[in-house]
């Protein structure tokens, strides 16, 4: 069955919410006609979510990339002479200030490339290769990134069961394709790897509503205000235009977002999609990818290489975002910014923008055993005071960091609580020692816990402008809370100890010296660790 069905210009599929926090199915069309009155992508996943931001993104840029936003003809990018970097913040400044898409602009585009944005075509199925070959049929359980299961090895507790695993609707599955391109595992896809977006430490801008979340992610320049290729999006491509293995990463941000590192074709029936036909495709490197604005940046092989090497920074699931700010907005040699971010703190410094509050969403995944499958997922946010991306900023960042390292002292220091009780507490000797590195972990990970929400709450209160006089009050304010939290978590653990922990144990250490450990002289060392003079010390 090769006709042509569900062209996704025209089609509900994309999912977005309301204000209301209802859902709604809207065409790609529709879409960019709305987005003003939407709160978010809202699809099943936030992973899937990211995939469709970045093919709306795409469009975008391949529309004002060429066209002005009153609809005039002119292209700025590198081939075209004469163009300036102010030409772009321009462009982008006069679509920001509309509050909404031009539609009619967008949709013109779109009109010229409707052929290439159906989900089944005898000849150029969207984001699909339509001769694919005999490679065998997957079924859909696989595509649904819900269910993430191999063909052998099913889910015990899957979200979906019987003909709900078996079968979905075409708007799902187009979503779930673009997770797939993005988000797939390397299994039995020899020389590419996992997806591109599945490679990345993933951070974008969400804004009050899907307007702004483009429009701040829509980077028309550079970082060093260079201009980039013409935009190249795949409905532009010929069909035959595939790569094999490693390639070049584009220069032109339309391309890479919708780069199809996959060679897959949905199969259908009675207006179902029952499977699938995956095979391997191509891929590039990460390393000094810096086309790619939406991720984190690690700097690796040591400071004393001629060209510095960086590569996308791996997530690591336990530590919250807030954690890392200060390399976030102003990282150091080790790191680099990443390039939305960078966009962002361009478009505040040009007074482009006068948001007030700025959110980053950051979202990752971890791949099993030969990255066969997603062995886990991250995702988390984090508000600021946009200010602080500004010179009126500059003075907060560094004491931001101080008081991210008060709250890592504190939590130390309360593992440290936990594994002297601990020992107090049992027979010690060495064939039963305590485990330390379990005993620590747990208990820093509930104090990180408690401070999560007051520190996300007191770094969204700090204004630059207004409290810059104020910078040690509200910073010794963070302590104080910060002190009271966890030092209350270490009066949990002093209640909870066996009353033996209290007469204590002498312990050998290193089999020669023995050191007394009991639950006063721990209690009294974590007080002293978690004083003030030693914690801003």
């Amino acid at each position: 069955m090769k006709e042509k069905e569900f062209n996704l210009l025209n089609e509900p599929w994309v999912l977005l919410m309301r204000f209301d926090g209802g859902t709604d199915e809207l065409s790609l069309k529709d879409v960019f006609l709305h987005a003003h009155q939407y709160k978010r992508l809202a699809g099943e996943t936030p992973f899937q979510d990211v995939a469709m931001l970045r093919l709306l993104l795409a469009i975008l840029h391949s529309v004002f990339g060429r066209y002005d936003a009153i609809g005039e003809y002119q292209p700025l990018n590198n081939e075209v002479d004469g163009v300036e970097p102010e030409q772009l913040l321009e462009r982008w400044k006069s679509l920001w200030d509309m509050k909404r898409f031009p539609a009619e602009i967008i949709e013109s585009y779109l009109d010229k490339y409707e052929e290439r944005f159906y989900l089944f075509h005898p000849e150029t199925p969207f984001y699909q290769i339509a001769d694919i070959g005999s490679a065998k049929i997957r079924t859909v359980s696989k595509l649904n990134g819900e269910l993430m299961e191999s063909d052998n090895k099913p889910r015990l507790f899957a979200s979906r069961t019987g003909i709900y695993k078996e079968k979905l609707g075409y708007s799902e599955a187009a979503r779930w394709l673009l997770h797939l391109n993005g988000y797939d595992d390397a299994a039995m896809k020899t020389g590419t790897g996992v997806g591109w977006l599945g490679k990345i430490n993933l951070i974008y801008v969400s804004g009050g509503n899907l307007f702004e979340t483009l429009m701040q992610n829509l980077v028309f320049i550079k970082e060093d205000y260079s201009l980039w290729d013409p935009e190249r999006p795949i409905w532009e491509l010929d069909q035959n235009e595939t790569h094999d293995d490693q390639m070049p990463i584009p220069n032109n941000l339309s391309e890479l977002l919708t780069f199809v590192g996959r060679k897959v074709y949905l199969v259908r029936q009675d207006k179902m999609v029952i499977g699938h036909v995956i095979t391997g495709g191509s891929c590039f490197s990460t390393e000094n990818a810096f086309a790619e604005q939406m991720t984190l940046w690690k700097r690796v092989g040591g400071i004393k290489k001629a060209v510095p090497v960086f590569v996308p920074k791996a997530p690591n699931l336990e530590r919250m975002l807030w954690r890392d700010f200060a390399s976030l907005v102003a990282p150091n040699t080790d790191g680099k910014k990443s390039g939305v971010i960078e966009w962002v703190t361009k478009l505040k410094r040009e007074g482009l923008i006068e948001n007030s509050l700025l959110m980053l969403a950051n979202l990752a995944v971890i791949y099993g055993t030969s990255n066969s499958s997603i062995k886990d997922a991250f995702y988390d946010e984090l508000r600021f005071n946009a200010d602080i991306l500004t010179d009126l900023g500059s003075n907060w960042i560094p004491r931001v960091h101080d008081c991210v390292s008060v709250a890592e002292k504190l939590c130390t220091a309360v593992g440290q609580l936990a594994y002297d009780l601990a020992v107090s507490s049992m027979a010690y000797s060495d064939k039963r020692k305590p485990d330390f590195n379990s005993i620590k972990k747990r208990t820093e990970g509930q104090a990180y816990f408690r401070l999560d929400e007051p520190f996300r709450r007191w770094l969204e209160s700090i204004d630059p402008q207004k409290d810059i006089e104020r910078m040690d009050e509200i910073c010794m304010e963070w302590i104080t809370e910060a002190q009271k939290i966890v030092r209350r978590l270490g009066e949990e653990l002093i209640d909870k100890v066996d009353v033996h922990a209290f007469v204590g144990r002498m312990v050998k250490i290193n089999k020669k010296i023995e050191r007394r450990y009991t639950a006063p002289e721990a209690y009294r060392d974590f007080l002293t660790m978690t004083s003030k003079k030693r914690l801003i010390n």
